[in-house]
Order: structure tokens, then sequence, then C-alpha cells
């Protein structure tokens, strides 16, 4: 505020409406003594709205026509929204440009849960599926790529960054992962070393290693449920991939193997997905299905398991 009244332009750049800066931002900044001369403006929903905010700046609402949603569109997303969702979210009737359904705010977070684990559950599936059965490394499970249709089914586009991977190669790949839930620290290092990490395997010591990956991938390697958030994805992909890494000086001396740089990505990608979910499972539960060929660990995976085999799973039939 001081630097906007000393005549500094200053920009609210926001995914939210106009009406919100004014009545929420603004307002409260005029009351506290932002002067009406500011030179204050709002870009909104993502850069596809803009104005002044203050008395003597405001030249009304500018909507760029190349960024707003046809009003066809508009029409067949709020006819869908209208049919399903309305007992949990509401439609932001104050966006000029986006299409924007958020949580009721007298909804409990709860009650979006088990729809996101679900979600999450199956996304998970597909892409370690994927690369076991297929030996089809994915690499790009972004946000964009991954959308739940109407009829509550996960629909998967964009295959065009995929990479396959060589039987042999992704065994490798499970034998070291089998290893670090063994937590077989010589094995691990053998394993990195066959399949190309370690470019000099005498600078590393297995514990050193194995540590280094329970840190990296402790999402799946925890036996135990959790639920991710950004905070948890950011702390670990810092810890476990940074400068600021406990085992920065040794990764600096590693490689990533060709035929793993699509695997990691898909990995990581999705971490990143199930936090900003908020996504709980047994991670761990679910990898070591395709890790180590282990049964269902899940009523979805059961389904599964039914599907690709056209037999019960020994679960389902117990």
């Amino acid at each position: 505020m001081f630097l906007a009244n000393l005549g500094v332009p200053v920009v609210f750049n926001t995914g939210r409406t106009d009406l919100f800066l004014r009545e929420r931002v603004v307002k409260p900044l005029l009351a506290a003594g932002l002067s009406p001369d500011a030179r204050a403006f709002g870009v909104c929903e993502k850069g596809a709205v803009w104005c002044g905010l203050t008395m003597n700046n405001y030249d009304g609402i500018h909507v760029d026509p190349d960024l707003k949603l046809p009003s066809e569109i508009l029409h067949a997303l709020k006819g869908l929204f209208d049919s399903d969702f309305t007992s949990t979210m509401f439609w932001d009737e104050h966006k000029r440009a986006m299409a924007s359904q958020e949580q009721r705010i007298d909804v409990d977070s709860a009650a979006f849960l088990p729809e996101r684990d679900r979600f999450a559950e199956i996304c998970f599936r597909f892409f370690f599926g994927l690369l076991t059965r297929e030996h089809i490394a994915a690499g790009d499970p972004h946000p964009g790529n991954v959308l739940l249709a109407a009829d509550d089914k996960v629909v998967f586009l964009d295959f065009g960054f995929i990479r396959h991977v060589a039987p042999d190669y992704l065994e490798g790949e499970r034998g070291l992962a089998r290893a670090v839930l063994a937590g077989d620290a010589e094995e691990v290092k053998r394993c990195m070393t066959e399949l190309g990490y370690l470019p000099d395997p005498g600078g590393f010591t297995g514990e050193d290693l194995l540590a280094q990956l329970l840190v990296a991938a402790e999402w799946y390697f925890d036996p135990a449920f959790r639920r991710l958030d950004p905070e948890y994805v950011r702390f670990s992909l810092e810890q476990g991939s940074s400068p600021r890494s406990p085992f920065f000086s040794q990764m600096r001396r590693q490689t990533i193997p060709a035929q793993a740089l699509l695997i990691r990505r898909m990995e990581g990608l999705l971490f990143a997905v199930y936090g900003e979910l908020r996504a709980g499972a047994n991670w761990n539960a679910l990898a070591r299905e395709y890790i180590s060929g282990e049964g269902p660990s899940t009523p979805l995976g059961e389904v599964e398991h039914d599907w690709m085999t056209g037999a019960p799973s020994s679960a389902a039939a117990a």
C-alpha cells in the first residue's frame, strides 16, 4: 500500500473475478488508507479480464474475446454441472471469461475425499499398469491429460510423449524397487549399477543409496495409508531431488539411464497430481501389485484383475 500511495503501479494478478478483487481486496485497502488515486489494477481469470481497481483509474471491465469461452461451450458445461454437481459445488456466476466451479462452503471437505481417492487410484493403476503390462512409459500424466467424465469414467488423453521400455530393463527397475522394499542395501547398489545409474560404483555405499531412494519415493515405499498434499509433495521433491537434498553430493555423481527418464517423469507428475488432489491410499500396497506381482489390494484392484484375466481374484473368491 505504501508503494501504491507513492504512485508506483500495483497489479493484482489472480484467477479470481474482478468482483472478488474489488470487494475482498481493494475495499478493505481503501478503508485502511489506500489512496483513491493509487494506480492499482486487476488482471483476473488467468489474464482474460483486466480493469482499474480504484475510483480514479477505472475505465471499465475489459475481456479478451480470444480467451473467453464460447457461449455454447459454457451452456453445455453449465448443463453438465447442474445435472450432477450442485449438491457439493457452486457455479461462479461472476466469471466473465472462464467456467469455474468450487466447493460449497456448507459442504465438508471429507465429502470429496472418496471420489478423489478413487480417481487417484484409477490413474495409478492406468499408468503403472501400462508400464508393467505393455512396457510403455507415458510421460505426461499432468492434470490436463486426465479427465473425469460425466459418467464417472476417467479419460486419459495425449499419448504423444511415450517410450517403449525393454522388458529386461523394466524387470531390473522392478528388482531395484523390491530391494528397496526389502531394505537390502547391497542389492540396491548392485541393481543401480547394472541399470546404469552409477558411472563409478566404487564411489557409493549401498546404505547411502538405499537411504536416498527411501527419501525420494517415501510416498510409495511407506507401508501405510498416506494422504498427500502439496506441501508434502514440495518437501519430498526438495529432499529427494533438489540441491538442498542431503543426498545432493551423491546424486550429482549419478546419472539417469535413458530408459528410466520417462518412468521417473511419470512417477513425479503423478505424485504432484495426487498432492493437488489431496488423495489418499496405501500407495505401497498399490505399488507392490506392479513391483512384486502381489494380488489386488483394493476393490478396484479386484475389478481390474477380473477384467484383465476373466477370472475372479483370489481375494474376491475368498
